[in-house]
């Protein structure tokens, strides 16, 4: 009896640790972002010690390299896929009146009229045209809302680029010192 109690109590610590972290994901998620990446990384560290490097100076390496690696990816990706959405965004009207999309629609509305349930091609066509501008207008529009008002996303973003690294850092700097603190209160 006394091991389902322990089993019960260790459930409700999880669950209670669980709703804690969703309650305070925002100012809690560059650290839980720190403490895995921080165990990602401590075999390369423990590796370069091996290899006869100190602690800290491999602390140092992997942490810059992992920055770098970040910062390359911002540097070179965010920009195309910034271009890509625009050019999509601004392109959206040319690729619906394509040739392949006319192709397409002109198919359809073939069908349509063999099959009675339209009587001129044509204004099928354009149906269908003023249905999906009807449609797609307003998802570019709030897209396009989103992006500019998003202002305190990007903020937050790049806020965990900051903070994410440097507690990968002192993580993996202090890692004795934390498991010590903690198995002290387990």
């Amino acid at each position: 009896m006394e091991q389902r109690s322990n089993n019960y109590a260790l459930w409700l610590i999880a669950l209670a640790l669980g709703i804690l972290i969703a309650l305070l994901w925002q100012p809690l998620s560059p650290f839980l972002y720190g403490i895995v990446l921080s165990m990602l990384l401590e075999p390369v560290v423990a590796l370069l010690v091996r290899m006869k490097l100190k602690r800290k100076a491999a602390i140092v390496v992997v942490t810059l390299f992992f920055v770098v690696l970040v910062f390359g990816f911002v540097v070179f990706m965010v920009p195309f896929l910034v271009s890509e959405g625009t050019d999509l965004v601004l392109n959206l009207r040319r690729y619906i009146t394509g040739e392949e999309a006319r192709k397409i629609f002109n198919s359809v509305a073939r069908a349509l009229v063999k099959l009675g349930l339209a009587d001129n091609k044509e204004v099928v066509i354009n149906n269908i045209l003023t249905q999906i501008n009807e449609l797609v207008a307003p998802f570019f529009r709030s897209a396009l809302y989103y992006l500019v008002s998003s202002f305190r996303g990007i903020m937050s973003v790049m806020l965990n680029v900051i903070l994410v690294p440097l507690t990968v850092y002192y993580i993996l700097k202090d890692k004795e010192k934390i498991i010590q603190f903690f198995s002290r209160y387990l």
